[in-house]
């Protein structure tokens, strides 16, 4: 996913909201029960590993990666930047087949 501003701009933090799967129950005691409705795992769905990189004098340079996430906002801080486009390059889940993001936000300095 790119995200592109016609003037640069003084960034300094990306936050990216992932996909858990709200529809299904998860239990917070390691001792509940699992099955198809119930889990108390991580979820399939969740991002797993991300990479944050910006565009700069023509360059597409890493300012931030996630590798063992387990939230479901990402916030990834890094020294401002000037820039025009922000790539934000989705990895790994754990076990989905599919990434999906539901919100993704840029932080100026």
């Amino acid at each position: 996913m790119t995200l592109t501003w016609d003037t640069p701009v003084r960034l300094a933090s990306v936050e990216v909201k992932c996909d858990a799967n709200v529809k299904r129950n998860i239990l917070m005691r390691k001792a509940s029960r699992v099955d198809g409705i119930f889990r108390n795992d991580v979820p399939t769905e969740l991002l797993k590993a991300l990479a944050d990189e910006v565009l700069m004098d023509g360059e597409w340079r890493r300012v931030g990666s996630v590798t063992r996430n387990r939230v479901l906002l990402v916030r990834l801080a890094f020294e401002p930047v000037e820039t025009t486009a922000v790539r934000i390059t989705l990895q790994e889940t754990y076990g989905y087949g599919t990434a999906k993001l539901f919100e993704v936000r840029c932080y100026t300095a």
